[in-house]
Order: C-alpha cells, then sequence, then structure tokens
C-alpha cells in the first residue's frame, strides 16, 4: 500500500514538469511525450491504494469477527487475494492505457485525458473520432478510476461499520454475563454465611462427625465467623474488580470506533475532492480552480494523515504514563511532608 501511494504522491509532486514544452499557457514544462506517459502510468498504478484501503477493511473485519486463532485459517484463503487484486488492478490498467495512448497532458499534470483537448471521442461521436491520442478518455476514466475508487472507499465505510456493530454487540453481551455472574456468586456467598445457614461443624444430623466437632464446638463456630467476614471481604473485593473490568470492557468499543473513525476520514479528505473533480469535469466540463489546487495539496497527504490516526493510541498512551508518573511524584511529594510522629511536629519524642 506505500508503494502504491508513494508512486502516485510522486507522479503528482511532478505537477506539470513532465509535460511537453510546447504546451501552451502551462507554467514549469519541461518534459516529453514520454516523460508525461511515465507521469501518467505512475499515478494510474496509484489507484491501488485506494483499493488497497478496502483490502485492509476486508482483513480487519475477518480478524475481529473469527478471533485470533479462527481468521488465520480464513485469511491463509484470502490474503493472497487481497493483495491480488488491488495489484493487478492497478497494473493492468496501467499497462492498458499505456498500450492506448491514453496517457496525455491535462490541466495540471499528465493522466487519462484525449489530445488534443476538447477532440470528439468516438463513443460519444458514433464510432468517429477527431482524437490522435487518447480517444474515449473519459470513459476510461470511469472505469480505470472513478468506480474502483467509489467501490473502495463504500467497502471501507461499510466494513467499519459492520466492525463497531460488532464489537459493541460483544461487549454489551460480556456486560450483562459478568452482572449476572457477580450477582449470582455474591448472593451464593452471603447466603452460605447468613445466621440461619447450618454448616458441617454444627449440624446434629450429620454423620461421621469428627470427635474434635463434638468437644470443641465453641472453637469451631469462632472459626466459622472469622471465614464469613474473610469470605465477605474477599466477594466485595471481586465484586469491585468485575465491575472495573466491565467498564474498562465498554470503552475499548469506542477507542475501535474513533480509529475507525479516523482512518476513514483520511480516506474521505484525500480522494473525495478528487472524486468530485473528476465526476464534475467528466458531467459538465467545468473545472474550478479551488477544488483543483484541493486536489494537488490532499492527495501526497495521504500517507501523513494514516500515521497521525497509527501514531494517535501510542501518544495517547505516553500522555497517561506521564500523567501517572508526575501523579506518583506528586504522591510521594506529599508523604515526605507528612508528620513523621503523633505530637503535629518533626522532632524525636523525648526532645
Amino acid at each position: 500500500m506505500s508503494i502504491c501511494d508513494l508512486s502516485m504522491s510522486g507522479g503528482i509532486f511532478m505537477s506539470t514538469w513532465p509535460m511537453p514544452r510546447d504546451v501552451p499557457n502551462v507554467f514549469g514544462n519541461v518534459g516529453t511525450v514520454r516523460s508525461c506517459t511515465a507521469q501518467g502510468f505512475f499515478e494510474q498504478f496509484g489507484v491501488s491504494t485506494v483499493m488497497y484501503s478496502g483490502s485492509l477493511s476486508i482483513y480487519y473485519l475477518i480478524t475481529i469477527r473469527n478471533g485470533r486463532f479462527k481468521s488465520q485459517q480464513k485469511l491463509q484463503k484470502y490474503e493472497l487475494w487481497l493483495h491480488i487484486i488491488p495489484l493487478v488492478f492497478g497494473f493492468g490498467t496501467a499497462i492498458a492505457s499505456l498500450a492506448l495512448n491514453l496517457f496525455n497532458y491535462g490541466l495540471w499534470d499528465c493522466w487519462i485525458a484525449p489530445y488534443p483537448q476538447g477532440c470528439e471521442e468516438s463513443w460519444r461521436n458514433n464510432g468517429s473520432t477527431t482524437c490522435l491520442r487518447g480517444d474515449n478518455a473519459s470513459l476510461y476514466q470511469w472505469l480505470f478510476d472513478l468506480v474502483p475508487k467509489w467501490t473502495s472507499i463504500l467497502i471501507v465505510t461499510v466494513n467499519m461499520v459492520l466492525v463497531y456493530i460488532f464489537v459493541r454487540n460483544q461487549e454489551i453481551l460480556s456486560e450483562r454475563w459478568s452482572s449476572r455472574t457477580v450477582g449470582s456468586r455474591v448472593v451464593n456467598r452471603s447466603s452460605q454465611n447468613s445466621p440461619g445457614h447450618t454448616s458441617f461443624a454444627n449440624n446434629n444430623n450429620v454423620v461421621n462427625a469428627s470427635p474434635a466437632d463434638e468437644i470443641s464446638p465453641n472453637m469451631n463456630q469462632s472459626q466459622e465467623r472469622i471465614t464469613g467476614r474473610t469470605t465477605q471481604r474477599g466477594s466485595q473485593s471481586w465484586r469491585r474488580q468485575q465491575q472495573h473490568q466491565a467498564r474498562r470492557q465498554v470503552s475499548f468499543s469506542r477507542q475501535i470506533a474513533q480509529q475507525s473513525y479516523l482512518y476513514v476520514g483520511a480516506l474521505y479528505i484525500t480522494w473525495l475532492p478528487v472524486i468530485v473533480l473528476r465526476g464534475i469535469q467528466l458531467a459538465s466540463g467545468v473545472t474550478y480552480y479551488w477544488l483543483l489546487l484541493w486536489v494537488a495539496l490532499s492527495i501526497p497527504m495521504h500517507g501523513f494523515w494514516n500515521l497521525l490516526v497509527y501514531l494517535r493510541p501510542r501518544w495517547l498512551q505516553k500522555r497517561r504514563e506521564q500523567m501517572m508518573k508526575r501523579l506518583n511524584a506528586e504522591q510521594r511529594d506529599s508523604d515526605a511532608g507528612e508528620p513523621l510522629n503523633g505530637n503535629g511536629g518533626g522532632a524525636p519524642v523525648g526532645r
């Protein structure tokens, strides 16, 4: 995915440089037809980046829904295809565009475009064309670029929603199970230590009671009272631990949802302007400068946004660790300033 993104970002970074020198009204064009074709090739191969995002979303969906071990068996069947489909499509459409002479200069880069600009394409002109290169380029833009990108973005969105719904439902079930388990165990332990409960030691109807139980009833009753208090304290501590664990599990789905939203948001920020620009160009032939500028700035930033989203959990974890260290240091300083004896001062007793 990073290699595909680098291919597209590198091509867009070159901007107008690879355009032929004889193209009028273009700043910085110092290239030839071959350099323009090479730029278009690398940009078209970069369509695999968006398709790889769809593959990754499918990978995470399979992993989360099937668990760590079961998912490995299923991923062995599908993982290869999750790599093959984006790479073959990107490389295959780039080769096909090269063979069809579709790579020509456009407004600010070289990509799939008709040459000369404004020529009549055969699919719109009853089979006849005035284009010297790039015949039916607008049609291939839909087939090779817009449709795959829209489909991939839709797949990513649906898969992230499914991941969140699955994790949220699992946590709700886990929370209900923990609540029921805690309640049943506390009730059982309380009933066992209630005054009306008859234990083995003081039950007159018990057969095979030991001689020690008959000789020392007071000792057995004392031990029962101590055991009852210890069991009650243990059950309360165990219940608090289970409640704390349940609260942590509830927040886990929120963390996954936030990460999913951020990844999808990075995808939208990067590629939504491109889709809107291409759609407007194909539908009406109008190009808005502000939208063109947004596209030129957003596409190379895709990897940067993904990096920020990837580092976000690690940054939050680091910030929590630093906060805990600061609180511990403040606690140590507070403990060090407390009096050493009960007379309100730090002087030794007896002075």
